[in-house]
């Protein structure tokens, strides 16, 4: 687990999507996103959202997003982003820690590495 909080807090996530086969990954995941998510208005859980860039997306789409990730430095970036002062809710903490009300067909958008 250190060595994820390590390598979050470098700060590279941020603007990895913009870069290499980052922008691939992001348009795929935009693409998968806008097949499989129902239309809007539905609320979207974007769990591990680090600094909203699909969150971004999401607004801009219509949909109400609830932003949560486990690294301070992501929810900050996230907080200063004016493109992103739309969000239900911006949260530090992991899905185990979420308070926020989901209905079973809740769409949840889960991002990072996996913890065993």
């Amino acid at each position: 687990m250190d060595e994820i909080a390590d390598d979050y807090a470098r700060d590279r996530e941020h603007d990895r999507l913009t870069r290499g086969l980052g922008v691939v990954e992001f348009a795929r995941t935009l693409d998968v996103l806008g097949r499989v998510l129902p239309p809007p208005p539905t609320t979207v859980l974007d769990i591990g959202g680090g600094a909203g860039v699909y969150a971004r997306e999401l607004l801009f789409g219509g949909y109400t997003v609830h932003l949560l990730d486990a690294t301070a430095g992501h929810i900050e970036r996230a907080r200063a982003d004016a493109g992103l002062a739309g969000l239900a809710s911006l949260t530090l903490g992991t899905l185990g820690s979420c308070r926020t009300p989901m209905r079973v067909q809740t769409p949840l958008c889960c991002w990072g590495r996996c913890i065993t």
